[in-house]
């Protein structure tokens, strides 16, 4: 049976039980992946909101249509897709932050902001009424 990588670019583990005759359990690491059959991913996507949420992918479109999926979720971004999100124009980077409505995105988005030095306060203030967050707070507490 064929395969596919199975990814996970958050910064936590995510744990996979099977609940039935096998009694399995994987492990995702951060910013890793895993090759799944095809049968154990449409099994997660059946059971959890894994995939739904973004949480973990494949970049197989085949796989994606099999369960259902027209492309690939938004809240998959990572690290590195939000920081190039973030040197966008202001009105660019609000668009597409908009997509992102998963806690997982939306932290990765406010870790990755704390850190970039050269955010304007426009754009900072976008983050922060998108999200509901005190960024500028939050921006204080990491440097004191």
């Amino acid at each position: 049976m064929a395969k596919y990588k199975v990814h996970n670019n958050n910064g936590f583990r995510v744990g996979i039980r099977y609940d039935d005759s096998s009694n399995r359990e994987q492990v995702i690491m951060p910013r890793t992946f895993i090759h799944m059959e095809e049968d154990d991913i449409l099994y997660v996507d059946a059971v959890s909101q894994l995939f739904r949420k973004g949480v973990i992918f494949t970049e197989d479109q085949g796989m994606l249509e099999k369960m259902g999926y027209l492309e690939k979720n938004a809240n998959t971004v990572s690290e590195k897709e939000v920081a190039a999100i973030l040197k966008l124009g202001v009105g660019k980077m609000k668009t597409e932050l908009k997509k992102l409505d998963a806690k997982h995105a939306i932290d990765k988005v406010i870790n990755v902001a704390k850190k970039d030095q050269d955010l304007s306060q426009a754009k900072l203030k976008v983050i922060g009424d998108l999200y509901d967050v005190e960024i500028f707070d939050a921006i204080d507490e990491d440097i004191i």
